[in-house]
This record gives structure tokens, C-alpha cells and sequence, in this order.
């Protein structure tokens, strides 16, 4: 079942996966084209080739973990925001995690996918057909594992009650002792 969020969920999901494929996978479809090739990885080093094939180290370096870690700063910033969105508009924390939890998965999913159309077009230099798709399921599986375990952090964090109630509680003695007061002075100004 969807929770009430699913569509802004969703939404952010589909945007950053987006953006990722088209920032840092598709690019690489150019490695080749002619004009020195630069991308940036996560870590704001300059990744650039000009005038090579797509083997040895650009094919290394694409499959090294390259995209990894912008899967999951993007699982990170969304767990926390998807938490906070439903913290902030009072619905159920779990079903909108549920749903982050299945975009996510997506969003790994196609962007392997990209990948892997990326490796075969420049592998097969003008041949259409005469590389066969990389596999990617060990990449794929490796990324869903760290999205469950993600996940399952964020809901087995103690829950802290939220809005009023959670001030209440983490306030109780001050509000017995001004509730202890304020039931002496009206008992005296009874008198």
C-alpha cells in the first residue's frame, strides 16, 4: 500500500535518478567522439580521456565504482528527507520509507541499465550486435542490499515522539510542576 507521500516521493526519486544518468552516465556515451571527454566523480576528481578506446582504465575506471557512490548519497538524502517529509505532514513514517525503498531500488536499476548500454555501445566500435551486454545483477544486488540495510537503520532508530506530544514528553516535569502550581494558586485564590 502506497502511503500518503508516494507521489512526492516518487517525484524526488525519479528527478535524482534523472539527473544522475544524465550528468555522469551518459557522457561517457562521447568518450570517443573526438573532443577530450571529462566527467567528475563523486569525490570532485576530474575524470578525462581524449583520443582512446573504451578499454583498460576508462573501462575500469566506469565499472571501479564510479557511480556507487552517488547511489548512495542520493539513498542517504532521500531516506532522511522522505523521514522528515512524513514527520513534518503527520502520516506514517514506515509506508513512506516502503515507498522510498521501492524508487530507490529503481533508480538503481535503470541507471545499471544505462551503464550497461554505454559499456556495450562503446565496446563494439560501429558494430551493432557484436558485444554482448555486460551483466550488472552483482553491481545491481550490491545496491539494493545497502538500500534494505538503509532502510532498516531509519526504522529501527528509537522513535521519538514527534510535535507536541514529543515536547510534552521530553517536558513532563515541567509541566507537572507548573500544573502543581497552578492548582496551589488557584486552591488559595479559592480561599
Amino acid at each position: 500500500m502506497a502511503s500518503e507521500i508516494h507521489t512526492i516521493v516518487a517525484k524526488r526519486i525519479h528527478e535524482e535518478g534523472h539527473k544522475l544518468r544524465q550528468d555522469k552516465v551518459d557522457p561517457w556515451f562521447l568518450m570517443v567522439a573526438g573532443p577530450t571527454f571529462q566527467v567528475t566523480n563523486f569525490y570532485g576528481k576530474q575524470i578525462s580521456y581524449q583520443g582512446i578506446e573504451f578499454e583498460g582504465s576508462p573501462q575500469h575506471v566506469f565499472w571501479g565504482r564510479y557511480i556507487e557512490p552517488f547511489i548512495e548519497s542520493i539513498v542517504e538524502r532521500i531516506v532522511t528527507e522522505t523521514t522528515q517529509e512524513a514527520i513534518e505532514r503527520h502520516v506514517e513514517i514506515e509506508p513512506a520509507l516502503r515507498d522510498a525503498e521501492r524508487y530507490l531500488k529503481q533508480l538503481v536499476e535503470e541507471t545499471f541499465r544505462r551503464m550497461v548500454e554505454v559499456d556495450q555501445r562503446l565496446r563494439e566500435k560501429g558494430y551493432p550486435d557484436s558485444v554482448s551486454p555486460r551483466s550488472v545483477e552483482r553491481e545491481i544486488s550490491t545496491m539494493v542490499s545497502f538500500i534494505e540495510q538503509r532502510i532498516l537503520v531509519e526504522l529501527s532508530a528509537p522513535k521519538k515522539a514527534r510535535g507536541l506530544e514529543g515536547f510534552f514528553l521530553s517536558n513532563q516535569l515541567l509541566f507537572w510542576g507548573v500544573g502543581i502550581i497552578v492548582s496551589i494558586i488557584l486552591a488559595f485564590s479559592a480561599l
